[in-house]
């Protein structure tokens, strides 16, 4: 059984997939107003119910400790803070979204390349696009 481990952002990536599945603008309203364990744990029960027979998905969340922990902009995590609250995974890969890479490609905010960071992760990075349907198609073993 397949086992992916994604991190909060990418959750949110995630979330877009079921809002555009089911076709309301309300998850989506709703998801911005309940508090982040709360969203942590409604995204977990969607990838449960959403994810490909097989798939076992663990949404984590990844606490800012760098730009300081009331900081939950996805695209403000770091790679030090990454690789820090994921070294206990135990999965076939990581997934996180784009958007926590700078444009270039290359670093995230802290300067810590990604190949560096995927060098220190316990299991195999991968970058998804920041929409539902790259998300979807990394847990279910598309490749880019």
């Amino acid at each position: 059984m397949a086992q992916t481990e994604i991190s909060a952002g990418a959750a949110i990536a995630f979330r877009l997939l079921v809002w555009a599945a089911n076709g309301s603008a309300q998850l989506h309203q709703c998801l911005g107003k309940i508090s982040r364990l709360q969203g942590i744990n409604l995204l977990q029960r969607l990838a449960d119910q959403y994810a490909p027979k097989g798939t076992t998905v663990e949404v984590r969340p990844i606490v800012n400790r760098f730009f300081g922990e009331s900081v939950t902009v996805a695209g403000l995590i770091t790679g030090g803070d990454l690789v820090q609250q994921c070294q206990d995974v135990n999965a076939d890969e990581i997934l996180i979204v784009r958007s926590m890479i700078r444009a270039e490609g290359d670093l995230f905010l802290d300067d810590m390349s990604v190949e560096d960071v995927r060098k220190a992760l316990p299991a195999p990075l991968r970058i998804t696009e920041n929409s539902g349907e790259g998300f979807w198609r990394a847990i279910s073993g598309y490749q880019d």
